[in-house]
């Protein structure tokens, strides 16, 4: 995709693309979800650092689940906070 495509298919400014490309900017959540649409993918994948972590693994791994899958995996998680009485944020 061009820079030209980019700023069509996501609507914002050139200028604005331009400053958000060199961090110049902090994009709002709109911002970031044209950008995630624009580039075929989720909003976390603009948004998570490239290093990697557990909770980018674990993104990685679920991102193909189904919504019932993912419920269950939920749930899951919910009951082992419960079981440790730790809940960080």
């Amino acid at each position: 995709m061009t820079f030209v495509e980019f700023v069509a298919e996501t609507e914002l400014g050139r200028g604005y693309v331009s400053e958000l490309e060199r961090g110049l900017v902090v994009p709002s959540l709109d911002v970031l979800g044209r950008v995630a649409a624009a580039l075929g993918v989720d909003v976390c994948d603009v948004v998570l650092l490239p290093e990697d972590s557990a909770r980018q693994h674990l993104i990685s791994l679920t991102r193909h689940l189904r919504q019932s899958q993912l419920r269950g995996l939920l749930k899951e998680v919910e009951e082992m906070v419960k079981r440790t009485g730790s809940h960080e944020s």
